[in-house]
C-alpha cells in the first residue's frame, strides 16, 4: 500500500441506516478522509444458507467508488447466520462446565449470532471459507484491503469470568498440541507436575492447581486464534490481490488487563498478514502514554511491516445513558499525530456515525445524531487535509532508532492472569515504564521475550524488565549476554520467579540471572500505604509503599545505589563483562502507573494514583545509562520526532493540559533551526542556544518540518 490511509469505521450489519449512505459518504470525502472500513456481517448477507445477498455489498461499494473513497472489508463471522446456530448446535461453544454457549446478539453485533461457532471443528471451518470464497470472488480487487476477522481473540463471556472453548473438538487438538511439544506422556507428567496411564485422560484443566497446564491451554487457544487468521488469509489471498490486514483489541496485547482469558499474541497474529494495527479509545489527556504505548507495541509486533491505528475512538466512549461530555476536539487531532508520530501510516476512526443498537447506541460517532457535522469532524478534517498535502513526508518518515527497550512476556501475562484473575500486575508494570519515558520524550521498543536475539538487543543502551514474572532460562541467557557485551539490564523485583513450565524458580532473579546479578533476594514483602524515600545519585525521591518490595542481600560484588534513610539498599547494580545489571528491588513501573486502560470493555479508570517521585527516578537511572531525550520542555508539553530520508526531521509538539501553555523546548541539535509549520503553528526558528518558543491551545498540537 503506497498511500497514506485517512479513514473511518462506517458500515456495521445495519447500522447506519441505507438511506443515509450517500450523504454520508459524500460528506467523508469532503473532509478529506480517502478510506471507509464495511463489515461483512455473515448473518447479515446471507440470511437463509446458501443465498447470499450482494446488494448490500454492492450498493456501499459503487457509492464509495463514486466518491473515489477506498473500502477495507471485514469479515465478521461471529455474527453466524441464525440457519446455522439452528442446524449445528453440535458445534457451539463450549464452557469449562460443559455448558454450551447458545449464539445470540451482543453490542458490536446487534444483528445476532454472536460469537458464532467453534472454528476447531473442521465442519464450521469449511462453512467459513466458502462464504468467504464467495464474497471475495464478487468484490475481487475493487476492495482495498481486506481483513479476515475482527480484533482476532478468544472472546470472553465476561458475566460468568469464563474463557473458551472445552468442546471435544477443541479437546482433541489440545491433545494433539501437547503431543507435538511434549513427544511422552512422561515429559507431559513433569512438565504438569502430575501423572497420565494415557493420552485420552489428558484434558485442558477447569481449575487454577499448578499454572502449567493452564498456561498450556491459553498458550495453545492463542496459537488456534493465529492459524485462525491463516486459515483466512490464505483463502482470501487465492480469490484477489488485495492486501490482507489485521489489528488487535484495545491497545493490544501489552495492554490487555484479560489476557489469560483472550489469549491473543499480537507478535503471531501479525505474522499471517499484510499489515497489522491495533484500536485504541482514549478519552482523556491522561491516556495519551498509553496510547503511545499501543502504537509502540503495535510498530515492534509488525516487525517492519506497515502499521495502522485501525480504530482510534473518537474521544465519546460511553453506553447507555451514560453521557459524559466528550473529549476535546483539539486532543482528537493530538492523538491523530501521536499515533503518525509512533510510525503508523494510517489512521482509522471509530466511528463516522453513532450507533444504532444495543447499550453503543447513540455514542463513539462524529457526527451529530441528525447526521450534522461536530466540532469533532472539522478538526479531523484540518488533519485529513494536512496529511493529504504532505502525503510523501507521512509516508517515507520513520521513527528515529529507539535506545531503550521494553520486554514484553505474553506467557507472564498468561501467568499473572491465572494467578490472580487479571493480568494487571504484569501490564501496569509495562504501562508505568513507558508513561516515564513517554513523558521524558524518550522514544522505546517494546520486544517480545519469545522473539529475543543477541543481534536484536545490542542497538539498545538500556533494556528494562518490567514485570516478567516467567523466564526461561534460554531468555535469561541472551539477556546475560546482552549485559556481557555492553548493555545496561534493569530487572523488577520478581524478574523470573516462575519458569517457563510455571514452576517456582529457585532463585530470584531467575532464568538463570541470579548468578550474573551477583545477589538474590532476601526478603519479600507487600507495602500498602504511605511512602517510602530513597536517595539516588545525592537526590533523594518519594515512592508509594505499594507492590511487593525486595530488600537485596549485601554482596562484594554489586554495588548500592538506591538506599532508604536507614540505610536499606532497594536497587543494586553488578558490573558484568562491558556492562552491568541493575537489580531494583521495586516495582518502579507499577509505582508509576496510572492502571487505566484504552479497550472499549475491561475498561479501568484511575486505578493506580502514581504520585511520587518514581518517573524522575526511573528517568535518573536511564540518564545514568547514557539515555537522554533529545528535547527538554515544560511538563505539560510531549515532543516527538520523525525522521526523513534527505535528513529533514518532522517534530510534534503537543500540549497535553487543558490550560493554554507558551511551550519552551530545547534541543542542542536544533540550534539555528528554521523549521516550517505545517499544523497548528506559524514558522519557527530555534535560537543559537537551541531554544524555541511555541503557544498551545488545551489540549493542542502543531507539527513542524525542518529541513535538511
Amino acid at each position: 500500500m503506497n498511500d497514506f490511509v485517512f479513514g473511518t469505521q462506517y458500515l456495521r450489519g445495519a447500522s447506519p441506516r441505507p438511506e443515509s449512505w450517500e450523504k454520508d459518504l459524500k460528506l467523508i470525502a469532503a473532509s478529506g478522509f480517502n478510506t471507509i472500513r464495511v463489515w461483512l456481517v455473515w448473518g447479515v448477507l446471507e440470511v437463509r444458507e446458501g443465498h447470499i445477498d450482494f446488494s448490500q455489498i454492492e450498493k456501499i461499494l459503487s457509492l464509495a467508488e463514486k466518491e473515489n473513497l477506498r473500502v477495507i472489508f471485514l469479515f465478521h463471522l461471529h455474527g453466524a447466520p441464525e440457519w446455522l446456530i439452528r442446524k449445528y448446535p453440535q458445534y457451539r461453544f463450549v464452557d469449562r462446565n460443559g455448558r454450551a454457549f447458545e449464539p445470540a446478539p451482543r453490542s458490536n453485533t446487534p444483528s445476532g449470532g454472536w460469537p458464532g461457532l467453534c472454528p476447531d471443528h473442521r465442519e464450521v471451518q469449511e462453512m467459513e471459507e466458502r462464504f468467504i470464497r464467495e464474497v471475495v470472488t464478487y468484490i475481487g480487487d475493487r476492495a482495498f484491503a481486506y481483513e479476515p476477522v475482527n480484533e482476532p481473540h478468544q472472546w470472553v463471556d465476561a458475566a460468568a469470568q469464563m474463557e473458551y472453548c472445552y468442546c471435544d473438538a477443541s479437546k482433541e487438538l489440545f491433545r494433539q498440541w501437547l503431543k507435538k511439544k511434549y513427544k511422552t506422556l512422561d515429559a507431559l507428567g513433569s512438565a504438569w507436575g502430575r501423572y497420565f496411564d494415557c493420552w485420552q485422560n489428558v484434558a485442558p484443566s477447569t481449575w487454577v492447581c499448578g499454572y502449567n497446564d493452564r498456561l498450556d491451554f491459553r498458550r495453545f487457544t492463542a496459537e488456534r486464534i493465529a492459524l485462525l487468521v491463516r486459515r483466512r488469509t490464505e483463502v482470501i489471498r487465492r480469490y484477489t490481490s488485495r492486501p490482507v490486514i489485521a489489528h488487535a483489541w484495545g491497545g493490544g496485547s501489552t495492554c490487555c488487563p484479560q489476557l489469560a482469558a483472550m489469549a491473543f499474541d499480537d507478535w503471531r497474529n501479525a505474522e499471517e498478514v499484510d499489515s497489522w494495527g491495533c484500536s485504541g479509545f482514549p478519552d482523556k489527556a491522561e491516556q495519551t502514554p498509553q496510547l503511545a504505548q499501543s502504537m509502540d507495541a503495535a510498530r515492534s509486533a509488525a516487525d517492519g511491516k506497515v502499521f495502522w491505528q485501525s480504530e482510534l475512538g473518537v474521544g465519546n466512549l460511553a453506553s447507555g445513558l451514560d453521557f459524559p461530555r466528550p473529549a476535546p476536539p483539539e486532543l482528537l487531532a493530538t492523538w491523530c499525530w501521536v499515533s503518525c508520530f509512533r510510525g503508523a501510516k494510517g489512521v482509522l476512526f471509530w466511528q463516522f456515525r453513532e450507533e444504532l443498537f444495543g447499550h453503543e447506541s447513540g455514542h463513539y460517532g462524529m457526527l451529530g445524531r441528525s447526521g450534522t457535522a461536530t466540532p469533532r469532524l472539522e478538526v479531523l478534517s484540518r488533519v485529513a487535509r494536512c496529511i493529504e498535502r504532505c502525503e510523501k513526508d507521512f509516508l517515507q518518515a520513520q521513527v528515529p532508532a529507539a535506545r531503550v527497550a521494553l520486554l514484553y512476556s505474553f506467557d507472564a501475562n498468561l501467568l499473572n492472569g491465572l494467578i490472580q484473575g487479571d493480568n494487571r500486575f504484569c501490564s501496569q508494570a509495562l504501562s508505568g515504564y513507558h508513561r516515564a519515558f513517554f513523558t521524558a520524550d524518550i522514544p522505546v521498543d517494546i520486544l517480545h521475550c519469545g522473539h529475543l536475539s543477541a543481534e536484536k538487543l545490542r542497538q539498545y543502551e538500556l533494556i528494562v524488565a518490567p514485570g516478567i514474572l516467567l523466564l526461561s532460562k534460554e531468555q535469561g541467557k541472551i539477556l546475560e549476554e546482552y549485559a556481557q557485551k555492553g548493555g545496561r539490564l534493569l530487572l523488577d523485583p520478581l524478574t523470573g520467579s516462575w519458569d517457563e513450565n510455571g514452576t517456582l524458580s529457585d532463585a530470584l532473579p531467575g532464568g538463570g540471572l541470579a548468578r550474573a546479578a551477583g545477589v538474590s533476594g532476601e526478603e519479600l514483602h507487600d507495602e500498602n500505604g504511605g511512602f517510602l524515600e530513597v536517595c539516588f545519585d545525592r537526590k533523594n525521591y518519594l515512592l508509594p509503599r505499594k507492590y511487593t518490595f525486595v530488600q537485596w542481600r549485601d554482596s562484594p560484588e554489586t554495588v548500592p545505589l538506591v538506599r532508604d534513610a536507614e540505610g536499606t539498599c532497594y536497587l543494586r547494580s553488578r558490573p558484568l563483562g562491558r556492562g552491568e545489571i541493575l537489580l531494583s528491588g521495586i516495582a518502579l513501573g507499577n509505582l508509576n502507573s496510572s492502571g487505566e486502560t484504552i479497550g472499549d470493555d475491561f475498561r479501568s479508570r484511575n486505578e493506580n494514583d502514581a504520585t511520587g517521585n518514581t518517573a524522575s527516578l526511573i528517568q535518573a537511572l536511564a540518564r545514568r545509562c547514557g539515555v537522554v531525550p533529545e528535547f527538554q520542555s515544560s511538563p505539560q508539553i510531549h515532543c516527538s520526532v520523525l525522521d526523513l530520508p534527505d535528513g529533514g526531521k518532522l517534530l510534534l509538539v503537543s500540549n497535553l493540559s487543558n490550560a493554554t501553555v507558551t511551550a519552551k523546548i530545547h534541543s542542542d541539535a536544533w540550534r539555528n533551526a528554521v523549521c516550517q509549520g505545517i499544523y497548528g503553528s506559524r514558522d519557527i526558528r530555534f535560537s543559537p542556544e537551541g531554544e524555541a518558543a511555541v503557544t498551545l491551545a488545551p489540549c493542542a498540537s502543531c507539527v513542524l518540518k525542518k529541513q535538511a
